[in-house]
């Protein structure tokens, strides 16, 4: 993120893992509440699964089961607002996105926040 290397090539998810704990680390906390969707859900989870007694209350959120025919337009609108500055937006817009409103799928509150 910003002016940080890039990640090496191939699996870096102990990499990540251990940039979590070291952030951890760095706030001077015994234990933090750890809020990751998309691709970071599987980071929380697997710094949850290393070092369980670092993350108190996990919230791990998923993405769509499936991709719909309006994702690519939901997508270019929210890079349009992006451009043009508007960075909250944008971030509603993506959150949204990425969370499964699958009707069928179990979980708790994963219908209630964000819209569209």
């Amino acid at each position: 993120m910003g002016t940080a290397d890039p990640l090496p090539p191939g699996p870096a998810h102990g990499l990540l893992c251990a940039a979590l704990e070291r952030i951890i680390d760095n706030l001077d906390v015994p234990r933090i509440n750890l809020f990751d969707f998309s691709y970071g859900a599987g980071l929380a989870h697997g710094s949850a699964r290393r070092v369980p007694g670092r993350i108190a209350r996990p919230a791990l959120v998923g993405v769509p089961v499936h991709l719909t025919g309006e994702q690519p337009a939901l997508w270019r609108r929210a890079a349009d607002h992006l451009a043009r500055g508007d960075a909250g937006t944008f971030a509603t817009m993506v959150t949204g996105a990425l969370r499964c409103l699958d009707e069928d799928r179990a979980g708790r509150g994963a219908h209630a926040g964000l819209q569209r």
